[in-house]
């Protein structure tokens, strides 16, 4: 018996001590973060990584891209790495010396992602989200919308 209760005793103890430690050292960290972040020198430099796939023409796609990314960059662009990839389901396959895409909502479908990896490609997001933005607005709540029309209208 009381060998019983001298090992939940130290158990106990040992229990304890770790979440003493545990809290201090949690608690140490977290002074560190802010003293670094008053004093301007932010040794927290790694940003999340986010990789968005989507569709030019996905009504969820282009949901997501107007009413949640485009919306909300602006305030979270210094914390993230940003990739998008205006792929989504799409499937391609090697057709002799070329390659032929096939996306899920057509082939108006295709020239808009290839429309939108052209903008990504070639600029930074400060510029290409706008495009993209107007781009999918003018398609937001169209039943067949016209890639053709829309990229006439924005360039």
């Amino acid at each position: 018996m009381l060998n019983n209760q001298v090992f939940l005793y130290s158990t106990f103890s040992m229990i304890t001590l770790f979440i003493c430690w545990s809290w201090t050292t949690a608690i140490e960290q977290h002074e560190q973060i802010i003293n670094n972040n008053h004093s301007g020198n932010n040794s927290i430099k790694s940003k999340v990584k986010i990789d968005v796939y989507y569709e030019t023409l996905c009504p969820d796609s282009i949901q997501f891209l107007l009413h949640q990314l485009v919306t909300n960059y602006d305030r979270i662009k210094e914390k993230v790495d940003l990739h998008m990839y205006p792929f989504g389901k799409a499937q391609f396959f090697e057709s002799g010396n070329s390659y032929e895409f096939y996306c899920q909502h057509g082939p108006k479908e295709c020239r808009g992602n290839m429309i939108h990896c052209c903008v990504l490609d070639q600029n930074s997001h400060d510029i290409s989200f706008p495009f993209i933005k107007c781009m999918e607005k003018e398609l937001y709540g169209l039943r067949r919308p016209d890639i053709n029309v829309v990229s006439q209208k924005i360039t």
